[in-house]
């Protein structure tokens, strides 16, 4: 489901869940279903769920008979997601899938969202195709991508540049360099959407205990594998130069950090 078949290093998907998720994904959830709100009888689709906080989020709003999925390409992180969710409030099912061979039926669903996931799929047309194909006619789309660089892994690029090299930079700044912005409003309408619209939503990630966080943020990213086997010693140096960098956002033991996404809204038609 993603560029260079990402998938987490063992352990990321918690950090991930209880680092990442409070700091931004949660906040960033909440504003993405304010603009486009589950209703009574909806069939839904999480694509790229991750730990499942948008579906989670949904699920605390929707009535008994919204249908709710979870997909994504890392098993970890499903397994996560189920773990987390609470019965309680309904159920969700989690799928792990390939987002250009979803394992569900054409029309299957009348909402799709995707919160910072398409920049990772490998083959962008042939998944808006499937996305387009698991929708019935009329259905509402939503996806959120980043609209530049984050100071906190613009930072953590330039410690790991120094460390390593440049291709380890590039990997911590993935999430945010998606290059196909200028050109996804007439892609997602070539692949048979319309009322295309692209809006931005600016979100405070705020990173609390940030001397430990920082760490967390590293480790449950992109490139939190290929860090597995760096010593302790060494990891606390990238970690307290990366701090040292962070020091204009820093709001007593927290940083607070701006990102904006820009957000894409459109109809499923013939």
């Amino acid at each position: 489901m993603v560029k260079n078949d990402f998938r987490l290093a063992d352990g990321a998907a918690r950090i991930y869940e209880e680092q990442k998720v409070p700091a931004l994904f949660g906040p960033l959830a909440v504003a993405t279903v304010e603009r486009m709100p589950p209703q009574d009888g909806d069939r839904i689709l999480d694509l790229a769920c991750g730990t499942g906080i948008l579906a989670r989020t949904l699920r605390q709003g929707a009535s008994a008979d919204t249908k709710i999925t979870g997909a994504d390409f890392n098993a970890g992180m499903l397994a996560m997601a189920a773990e987390v969710a609470d019965p309680a409030l309904g159920p969700i099912e989690w799928h792990e899938a390939n987002v250009i061979d979803l394992p569900f039926a054409d029309g299957a669903f009348n909402k799709l969202y995707c919160q910072q996931g398409f920049q990772y799929f490998p083959e962008e047309q042939a998944a808006l195709r499937e996305m387009h194909r698991v929708m019935e006619l009329g259905g509402q789309l939503l996806m959120t991508i980043w609209r530049g660089d984050s100071a906190l892994f613009e930072a953590v690029a330039q410690v790991l540049a120094e460390h390593f090299d440049q291709a380890m930079a590039d990997k911590a700044m993935s999430p945010f360099r998606y290059g196909g912005r200028d050109s996804l409003i007439e892609r997602i309408a070539a692949a048979r959407f319309s009322d295309v619209l692209r809006d931005s939503l600016p979100m405070d990630k705020v990173i609390q205990n940030s001397h430990e966080a920082i760490e967390l943020e590293i480790t449950g990213s992109p490139v939190g594998a290929d860090l597995t086997g760096v010593d302790t010693a060494h990891m606390q140096e990238i970690v307290a130069q990366c701090h040292a960098a962070l020091d204009q956002y820093r709001q007593g033991n927290n940083l607070i950090l701006r990102q904006t996404t820009d957000v894409y809204l459109a109809t499923a038609n013939a």
